[in-house]
């Protein structure tokens, strides 16, 4: 997060592993940018995986909900890992996720 706050002015991936994470990283764009600019502007995206397809943990929707109380995109996507939690052929671990 840091190296990204400090060699870029382009928008970066926050940290949603845990809902303190995601208010950690926030609260630094707060910091570096000033209050207030997070309302109008991007500055991070969040990026939360379902455990599997319509399934969300509690650790992601809270990653989820603090970038969205700060008005900063997330992008929201199945965790897909063929054969432990879809099928293991290619054509059905495919197919679940975009029933």
């Amino acid at each position: 997060t840091y190296s990204s706050m400090k060699h870029s002015d382009k928008i970066f991936m926050g940290m949603t592993t845990s809902p303190k994470n995601a208010e950690d990283v926030l609260d630094m764009c707060e910091i570096l940018f000033g209050e207030g600019f997070l309302e109008q502007h991007a500055v991070a995206t969040g990026n939360c995986n379902g455990n599997s397809p319509l399934v969300w943990d509690q650790v992601m929707l809270g990653g989820m909900r603090a970038f969205c109380r700060r008005n900063q995109p997330v992008l929201c996507s199945p965790f897909v890992l063929g054969g432990a939690n879809t099928p293991a052929s290619t054509a059905a671990a495919v197919a679940q996720p975009n029933a």
